[in-house]
């Protein structure tokens, strides 16, 4: 895959979102309306329903561009 900016050589890798405990794979949710996070509970939590796809990411190894796609399903 060349960088749809610069031609050069993208490399895949993950985004991580922080959770408790540690980090996850980041994952795209169907969906624009999405609950608000209750930040004053410990750890926050939120319930976030519909269909959940890996983030996959590419980044230029020559102008450091990221492009994301979601294409498997959680």
């Amino acid at each position: 895959m060349n960088c749809p900016k610069c031609a050069g050589e993208m490399e895949e890798g993950l985004q991580v979102d922080a959770a408790p405990g540690g980090a996850r794979q980041a994952v795209w949710i169907k969906g624009k309306d999405l609950p608000t996070i209750n930040v004053t509970l410990f750890p926050p939590s939120t319930k976030v329903m519909g269909e959940r796809y890996l983030v996959m990411g590419y980044r230029c190894k020559e102008c450091g561009f990221l492009e994301y796609y979601a294409k498997e399903k959680a």
